[in-house]
């Protein structure tokens, strides 16, 4: 069972609110789709565009960025951690918005119990998983996965 890994999208965009409008408008009167325009309606539409372009590359660059598409798996969540991670949300929403110390006093609670239940149910995910792999190499090839083996006793402590 290995890891899957996110499937990246690259995104291109540029940072339009850098360029200000009296400055592009400046900019695109010296380019030659408004000192010298074309006749024809297709190139005075790809002269526009080259224009429009050639200023935002100049004022606002081209940049790429990576995201990650998908969740993050969290299929080792148990019921009572998702619950607990929900009451944690809550209750840092409603510290963050009074600011009294009695609500960050119940959402400090709320964390050390939620990290608790995560824990848990990790280490009670891995352990099951651990051993139905152990249990399939040693159907497949009749030895023992060590690392699993391990990992396993080490969990078990």
């Amino acid at each position: 069972m290995g890891r899957i890994k996110p499937v990246l999208r690259r995104i291109k965009y540029r940072n339009i609110k850098s360029v200000g409008e009296t400055v592009f408008a400046d900019l695109l009167r010296s380019k030659p789709v408004y000192s010298d325009p074309a006749d024809d309606v297709d190139e005075f539409a790809d002269q526009l565009e080259q224009s429009v372009v050639a200023v935002l590359d100049e004022r606002a660059p081209l940049k790429t960025s990576s995201k990650r598409c998908g969740r993050k798996s969290n299929r080792w969540l148990s019921v009572t951690a998702v619950a607990a991670k929900c009451k944690r949300r809550q209750l840092e929403r409603r510290w963050k918005r009074t600011r009294r110390d009695a609500d960050r006093i119940a959402y400090r609670a709320a964390c050390r119990e939620a990290n608790a239940n995560i824990i848990e149910s990790r280490g009670s995910f891995y352990i099951t998983n651990d051993s139905q792999r152990v249990l399939v190499t040693r159907e497949h090839n009749g030895r023992l996965c060590a690392s699993c083996s391990t990992r396993t006793r080490m969990r078990q402590r």
